[in-house]
């Protein structure tokens, strides 16, 4: 079912552990490298799992009811995207820093991508928001680009759409 989540070692096709919930579902999951750590989302929020041990150790709360994430430093640090912020959180202190938001707080947000470089060093991420205003409605699709260290916006882009312009 949707709220049991399986580990399998890929060299034996053995069943390790299963990791279950006691309410909702797993939407999305992501594995740290050598697999000591399980992220796994559930409506708004990203729970964080010890593989060996199939014990929850941390909960962490996002503002959407679906988030894009990604595992950094072998599994230390998660990177979240969702409707309203991007963050870093740091799995061993439960320390969380918000990346700057890459576009201004109007409109309707989403986050399509989350990208991660093949060190961690960079994050990117693209989306598109509604802005409604003056009775006309603008799509405004987006990417930025972030440090995951100092969590600096690099970069950051957006190209307008007209709406009634879009072939449908």
């Amino acid at each position: 079912g949707r709220d049991a989540l399986f580990l399998w070692c890929a060299m034996s096709g053995r069943l390790e552990r299963q990791l279950r919930m006691r309410q909702g579902w797993f939407s999305s999951i992501a594995v740290s490298w050598g697999a000591a750590s399980v992220v796994s989302s559930s409506g708004r929020q990203i729970l964080m799992w010890d593989s060996r041990s199939g014990e929850l150790k941390r909960r962490l709360e996002v503002e959407a009811d679906w988030a894009q994430f990604a595992l950094l430093d072998g599994g230390d640090r998660l990177i979240v995207a969702d409707a309203h912020r991007t963050l870093i959180w740091d799995l061993a202190s439960g320390l969380v820093r918000t990346l700057p938001h890459e576009g201004g707080e109007e409109g309707v947000r989403s986050v399509n991508r989350l990208m991660v470089s093949a060190g961690g060093e960079v994050a990117a991420a693209c989306g598109a928001k509604m802005r409604h205003g003056g009775g006309a409605e603008q799509i405004v699709k987006w990417m930025a680009v972030w440090d995951t260290a100092t969590a600096k916006l690099l970069h950051r882009a957006e190209r307008r759409e007209d709406p009634a312009a879009t072939p449908h």
